[in-house]
């Protein structure tokens, strides 16, 4: 997750953000068996060294916080829903601070074909205002944005450059300095060893004698000298002749503002509008979001406009697959004219394939209805079957009161056989008249409840 604070806030003060996140995270990703961060590191403003070359940190007012989950055989959420509940749990928690979220790490970002995000919007101009405006346009109408069901299409919109950081612009006086042998190199150099340590041009070497190790050493001003943006109009800059000049009768020192991070690419300045696909749309629904967006604005004269990361890559495997599918069907027609040794047989062949097709279609959907059908008269024998074997629990029951001796009868074998099947089938049809007659006897003289009974002498 990349946050940031507003332009031109302190690191000390990001950090404090950034213990805040961290708390954030703690008390919002937890199941029952406790939080599912396992690991969380937090780096704030530029770091050092070579480090700051993978970083996506471009200013004190920028921190990264990286989150590591628990397995996810472990956990109910996966990385996207976790994201989602943070991200409307920091939603009015922190006024102010922008969070832009990203999950996958190295695979997503191999999969983005090195892109910052799935989508990336490439603004290519020389005019930095002209720029950072469209850019910030193009953002907002990203964010509005919306697929099909009136659901966001993109999240986590965001501008890779960010304008307006203070700084402080070293104006030389070119004809003064060109007449006491000064050049601006000089003067710049002068100004960031003063500031910035002689580290940032050339380290001086140390050589400890006792053990052999070796250290760079670091010159610059002390605290109480640099603090304020007067104190630049007390450096001396050395002339070649050896006199040192005040700065102040050289440059002018001004307060404005600039962008953080220049990036080229193709030779030209370009500003990144990134984006992450919304969570329940897919690559096709926001690309076609962000293909409306950019028909609905222009770029302005002296800019042109690319679409890049995973959108890209998916137009070139689209357009892979049809020329694979024209070379296939050149082949296939190749291979049909020499077996029938015409031009215009093999093209009535081909021709006729999609009509086979939609029969085919055609087919395979009768035997799905086939098949509803075969299930519904499946299911109404079972219901049958099920039916009559309660019927036929009920009849054999009946039986067996028709076989009963309540007063000392002797045996179901006194019972005549035909009139037990007449109860039976009675017992199963009771609204058909006479169904529990016997052949022989008139259906009047017979009723359900009859009973044969024997009496022992």
């Amino acid at each position: 997750m990349v946050y940031k604070t507003p332009m031109g806030t302190r690191a000390e003060r990001t950090e404090v953000v950034g213990a805040r996140l961290e708390e954030a995270v703690r008390r919002t990703l937890r199941d029952a068996n406790g939080p599912l961060a396992t690991v969380m590191t937090d780096d704030c403003g530029i770091p050092g060294g070579r480090t700051a070359l993978f970083s996506p940190n471009t200013g004190p007012h920028i921190g990264n916080l990286q989150v590591n989950l628990r397995p996810a055989r472990t956990r109910a959420l996966r990385d996207v829903a976790s994201a989602e509940r943070l991200r409307a749990a920091l939603r009015d928690a922190l006024p102010g601070v922008q969070a832009f979220f990203s999950t996958g790490g190295i695979v997503k970002r191999i999969l983005n074909f090195g892109a910052p995000a799935p989508i990336d919007i490439e603004i290519l101009g020389s005019d930095f205002e002209a720029g950072g405006a469209y850019a910030r346009r193009v953002a907002g109408a990203l964010r509005r944005a919306q697929g099909p069901g009136g659901r966001p299409a993109v999240t986590d919109v965001q501008v890779g450059r960010d304008d307006h950081y203070p700084e402080l612009h070293v104006t030389v006086d070119r004809e003064k300095a060109g007449a006491l042998g000064i050049t601006a190199q000089r003067v710049a150099q002068t100004v960031l060893v003063s500031l910035a340590g002689s580290s940032a041009l050339s380290p001086t070497p140390f050589t400890d004698p006792e053990t052999g190790n070796e250290y760079n050493i670091s010159v610059r001003l002390a605290d109480p000298f640099r603090d304020e943006v007067g104190d630049l109009d007390a450096l001396f800059v050395r002339a070649p002749a050896g006199p040192l000049v005040p700065l102040a009768s050289l440059a002018r020192v001004e307060r404005r503002a600039g962008p953080v991070q220049m990036t080229r690419k193709y030779m030209e300045r370009v500003v990144d509008v990134t984006a992450n696909v919304a969570p329940g749309a897919d690559l096709s629904v926001a690309a076609a979001a962000v293909e409306r967006v950019l028909r609905e604005n222009p770029p302005p004269d002296g800019f042109t406009v690319r679409v890049g990361g995973r959108i890209e890559a998916q137009r070139q495997a689209f357009s892979g697959l049809g020329l694979a599918a024209l070379l296939a069907l050149a082949l296939v027609y190749m291979v049909l004219a020499s077996q029938f040794r015409s031009l215009v047989d093999p093209l009535v062949i081909m021709f006729s394939v999609p009509l086979g097709i939609s029969g085919v279609l055609l087919a395979l959907y009768g035997n799905r209805l086939d098949a509803v059908r075969a299930a519904q008269e499946v299911a109404a024998i079972r219901m049958t079957l099920a039916s009559q074997r309660a019927a036929l629990a009920r009849a054999q029951e009946s039986l067996g009161v028709l076989a009963g001796d309540d007063t000392g009868l002797d045996a179901v074998d006194d019972i005549d056989p035909a009139d037990r099947r007449a109860a039976a089938v009675q017992e199963v049809c009771p609204n058909v008249p006479g169904a529990f007659a016997r052949p022989d006897t008139p259906p009047s003289t017979i009723s359900p409840g009859r009973r044969h009974k024997t009496t022992k002498n």
